[in-house]
């Protein structure tokens, strides 16, 4: 009541009449203010935090790029950008685990574009064939971190249940589901969606890897190549 009062402008708060209410309002407002200043403190310190951490991964992803993982080292990061080596160790914990958030960074990006590329089509084969196409598309145009990603992932020994999710092959996995639930795939007894989605994945890194090795200086029109035959391996899939 008296705090309505207050508000309407219709009472005067005098300190001496009610003191106990004032040293709360007096409490409250340092309180809030503390906090305040307490949050803001911990945003500006959290988004430093990610900005230097953010800028040791760009500098390692260069550092690859120019001289592989072996060229990668702490003080090289740390020399990139201007940093203390020891300092990198309240980000990282080494080498190797600034090479995982590498990886993880790459797959996370992997996925944003096939979200991106299949956001626009309208049916579920034409959904499937543009997520081979950002998959291709991301191998070729960002080489070092493709080799490195799944460089990486083969000493990790992962099954397909911990790689699915919202990952690049859990979203394929989905293309594929749609296509069945769209009766464009058959499900036979020992061939469904696990099976095609490998199938599909299969020959998209392997696509992938041959364009970045053997094919790596060949000039021919590999995304003309590569859209037909993912076209033709869907074909395949909705004649069996």
């Amino acid at each position: 009541m008296i705090t309505q009062l207050i508000e309407k402008g219709k009472f005067a708060l005098d300190k001496h009449r009610f003191p106990s209410y004032n040293n709360t309002v007096q409490c409250s407002d340092n309180k809030y203010h503390l906090e305040s200043e307490t949050m803001a403190e911990g945003t500006a310190r959290e988004r430093r935090h990610a900005r230097t951490k953010q800028a040791i991964l760009d500098a390692a992803q260069q550092i690859i790029a120019e001289r592989g993982t072996e060229g990668l080292s702490m003080r090289e990061i740390a020399q990139r950008i201007e940093y203390s080596p020891s300092g990198l160790y309240e980000y990282f914990r080494g080498k190797d685990e600034i090479i995982q958030g590498l990886c993880d960074e790459g797959f996370d990006r992997l996925a944003e574009r096939i979200r991106y590329r299949i956001a626009t089509e309208h049916t579920p084969i034409q959904r499937l064939i543009a997520s081979g196409v950002a998959y291709l598309e991301f191998a070729t145009q960002h080489r070092e971190q493709y080799m490195l990603m799944f460089n990486t992932i083969s000493d990790m020994h992962l099954s397909l249940e911990e790689i699915g999710g919202n990952s690049a092959y859990g979203l394929l996995k989905q293309a594929v589901q749609e296509c069945i639930d769209a009766h464009e795939f058959k499900v036979h007894e020992h061939y469904g969606q696990e099976e095609m989605s490998y199938q599909l994945w299969a020959l998209m890194h392997g696509i992938a890897m041959l364009r970045l090795t053997l094919f790596n200086n060949e000039s021919a029109d590999f995304d003309t190549f590569n859209r037909q035959i993912l076209k033709e391996a869907t074909e395949n899939l909705r004649s069996s």
